[in-house]
Protein backbone atom coordinates (compact mmCIF):
# COMPACT_ATOMS: atom_id res chain seq x y z
CA UNK A 1 0.00 0.00 0.00
CA UNK A 2 1.24 3.51 -0.70
CA UNK A 3 2.75 5.12 2.36
CA UNK A 4 4.78 8.12 3.40
CA UNK A 5 8.50 8.10 2.93
CA UNK A 6 10.54 7.08 5.96
CA UNK A 7 13.80 8.93 6.46
CA UNK A 8 15.75 5.74 7.22
CA UNK A 9 15.07 4.28 3.78
CA UNK A 10 16.43 7.30 1.94
CA UNK A 11 20.07 6.47 2.56
CA UNK A 12 20.88 6.32 -1.15
CA UNK A 13 18.65 9.08 -2.50
CA UNK A 14 18.00 12.75 -1.97
CA UNK A 15 14.74 12.94 0.04
CA UNK A 16 13.35 15.63 -2.29
CA UNK A 17 13.52 13.16 -5.21
CA UNK A 18 11.19 10.55 -3.65
CA UNK A 19 7.46 11.20 -3.85
CA UNK A 20 6.16 7.78 -2.74
CA UNK A 21 7.44 4.55 -1.29
CA UNK A 22 5.65 1.25 -0.81
CA UNK A 23 6.73 -2.15 0.41
CA UNK A 24 5.58 -5.69 -0.20
CA UNK A 25 4.36 -7.50 2.91
CA UNK A 26 7.01 -9.47 4.77
CA UNK A 27 7.12 -13.16 4.03
CA UNK A 28 8.38 -15.75 6.46
CA UNK A 29 11.09 -18.27 5.94
CA UNK A 30 12.84 -20.73 8.14
CA UNK A 31 16.38 -19.89 9.16
CA UNK A 32 19.37 -22.17 8.89
CA UNK A 33 18.92 -25.20 11.12
CA UNK A 34 15.22 -24.54 11.71
CA UNK A 35 12.58 -27.08 10.88
CA UNK A 36 8.87 -27.51 11.36
CA UNK A 37 9.14 -31.24 10.60
CA UNK A 38 9.76 -33.42 13.64
CA UNK A 39 9.30 -30.59 16.11
CA UNK A 40 8.89 -31.85 19.63
CA UNK A 41 8.08 -30.37 22.97
CA UNK A 42 9.50 -31.98 26.08
CA UNK A 43 10.41 -35.23 24.33
CA UNK A 44 6.89 -35.99 23.09
CA UNK A 45 5.91 -37.72 19.86
CA UNK A 46 8.54 -37.57 17.18
CA UNK A 47 11.36 -37.05 19.67
CA UNK A 48 13.87 -39.71 20.50
CA UNK A 49 15.08 -40.33 24.01
CA UNK A 50 12.33 -38.43 25.85
CA UNK A 51 12.81 -35.85 28.52
CA UNK A 52 14.67 -32.66 29.21
CA UNK A 53 14.85 -30.88 25.84
CA UNK A 54 12.36 -28.27 24.80
CA UNK A 55 10.91 -27.69 21.34
CA UNK A 56 13.18 -27.48 18.33
CA UNK A 57 13.65 -23.98 16.95
CA UNK A 58 10.52 -23.57 14.84
CA UNK A 59 9.99 -19.84 14.88
CA UNK A 60 9.91 -18.53 11.31
CA UNK A 61 11.76 -15.29 10.71
CA UNK A 62 10.78 -12.62 8.21
CA UNK A 63 12.72 -12.45 4.98
CA UNK A 64 13.76 -9.15 3.41
CA UNK A 65 10.87 -7.27 1.89
CA UNK A 66 10.93 -5.75 -1.55
CA UNK A 67 10.75 -1.96 -1.40
CA UNK A 68 9.60 0.29 -4.25
CA UNK A 69 9.84 4.04 -4.63
CA UNK A 70 8.58 6.59 -7.11
CA UNK A 71 10.86 9.53 -7.83
CA UNK A 72 9.69 13.06 -8.60
CA UNK A 73 10.66 12.42 -12.22
CA UNK A 74 8.07 9.61 -12.41
CA UNK A 75 10.78 6.95 -12.53
CA UNK A 76 10.50 3.86 -10.33
CA UNK A 77 13.20 2.07 -8.34
CA UNK A 78 13.17 -1.32 -6.60
CA UNK A 79 15.19 -2.62 -3.65
CA UNK A 80 15.48 -6.26 -2.65
CA UNK A 81 17.72 -5.64 0.36
CA UNK A 82 15.66 -3.40 2.61
CA UNK A 83 16.55 -0.15 0.85
CA UNK A 84 20.33 -0.43 1.04
CA UNK A 85 20.60 -0.35 -2.76
CA UNK A 86 18.10 0.58 -5.46
CA UNK A 87 17.71 -0.61 -9.05
CA UNK A 88 15.87 1.43 -11.70
CA UNK A 89 12.76 -0.26 -13.10
CA UNK A 90 12.43 -0.11 -16.88
CA UNK A 91 8.94 0.78 -18.06
CA UNK A 92 8.32 0.55 -21.80
CA UNK A 93 7.04 2.79 -23.18
CA UNK A 94 8.28 5.27 -20.61
CA UNK A 95 5.53 6.91 -18.58
CA UNK A 96 5.46 9.06 -15.46
CA UNK A 97 4.37 7.02 -12.44
CA UNK A 98 2.76 8.66 -9.40
CA UNK A 99 2.27 5.71 -7.02
CA UNK A 100 1.83 2.01 -6.59
CA UNK A 101 1.08 -0.98 -4.42
CA UNK A 102 2.92 -4.27 -3.94
CA UNK A 103 0.78 -7.04 -2.44
CA UNK A 104 3.68 -9.52 -2.64
CA UNK A 105 7.38 -9.61 -3.46
CA UNK A 106 6.72 -10.29 -7.15
CA UNK A 107 3.37 -8.57 -7.78
CA UNK A 108 3.41 -4.80 -8.14
CA UNK A 109 0.82 -2.37 -9.50
CA UNK A 110 1.83 1.15 -10.66
CA UNK A 111 -0.39 4.12 -11.52
CA UNK A 112 0.11 7.33 -13.45
CA UNK A 113 -1.61 10.24 -15.10
CA UNK A 114 -4.43 9.85 -17.63
CA UNK A 115 -5.53 6.50 -16.19
CA UNK A 116 -2.21 4.69 -16.64
CA UNK A 117 -2.17 1.35 -14.79
CA UNK A 118 0.67 -1.17 -15.02
CA UNK A 119 1.08 -4.54 -13.33
CA UNK A 120 3.99 -6.92 -12.88
CA UNK A 121 3.80 -10.53 -11.75
CA UNK A 122 7.56 -11.06 -11.58
CA UNK A 123 8.65 -7.74 -10.07
CA UNK A 124 10.62 -6.85 -13.19
CA UNK A 125 8.50 -6.64 -16.36
CA UNK A 126 5.40 -4.43 -16.30
CA UNK A 127 2.49 -4.65 -18.70
CA UNK A 128 0.01 -1.87 -19.25
CA UNK A 129 -3.60 -2.82 -18.52
CA UNK A 130 -6.79 -1.25 -19.77
CA UNK A 131 -7.40 2.17 -18.21
CA UNK A 132 -10.41 2.35 -15.89
CA UNK A 133 -10.82 6.05 -16.74
CA UNK A 134 -8.75 8.70 -18.53
CA UNK A 135 -8.55 10.78 -15.34
CA UNK A 136 -5.33 11.16 -13.37
CA UNK A 137 -5.03 8.49 -10.69
CA UNK A 138 -4.04 9.39 -7.13
CA UNK A 139 -3.97 6.08 -5.25
CA UNK A 140 -4.10 2.31 -5.59
CA UNK A 141 -4.54 -0.64 -3.28
CA UNK A 142 -4.02 -4.22 -4.40
CA UNK A 143 -4.72 -7.64 -2.96
CA UNK A 144 -2.94 -9.77 -5.57
CA UNK A 145 -2.20 -9.84 -9.32
CA UNK A 146 -5.92 -9.87 -10.13
CA UNK A 147 -7.58 -7.55 -7.59
CA UNK A 148 -6.85 -3.84 -7.32
CA UNK A 149 -8.73 -0.64 -6.58
CA UNK A 150 -7.74 2.78 -7.95
CA UNK A 151 -8.98 6.23 -7.00
CA UNK A 152 -8.91 9.18 -9.39
CA UNK A 153 -7.96 12.72 -8.45
CA UNK A 154 -11.71 13.47 -8.60
CA UNK A 155 -12.39 10.70 -6.00
CA UNK A 156 -13.97 8.21 -8.38
CA UNK A 157 -13.18 4.62 -7.37
CA UNK A 158 -12.68 1.72 -9.80
CA UNK A 159 -12.08 -1.94 -8.96
CA UNK A 160 -10.77 -4.85 -11.03
CA UNK A 161 -10.92 -8.53 -10.18
CA UNK A 162 -9.38 -9.82 -13.41
CA UNK A 163 -5.97 -8.18 -13.54
CA UNK A 164 -7.16 -4.97 -15.19
CA UNK A 165 -9.08 -6.51 -18.10
CA UNK A 166 -12.30 -4.92 -16.83
CA UNK A 167 -13.05 -2.27 -14.19
CA UNK A 168 -16.20 -1.57 -12.22
CA UNK A 169 -16.89 1.86 -10.76
CA UNK A 170 -17.76 2.08 -7.07
CA UNK A 171 -17.27 -0.40 -4.28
Amino acid sequence: MLRGVEEATLRTADASRVVAEFTSPATTALGVGQSLIGARAGGGAGGAGGGGRGALATTPRPTARVNWRVLASGAVERSTNGGQTWTPVTITPATAIVGGAAPSEKVCWLIGRAGIVLVSTDGIVFRRVRAPDVADLRSITAIDEFQATVTTVGSRVFKTEDGGETWKEGW
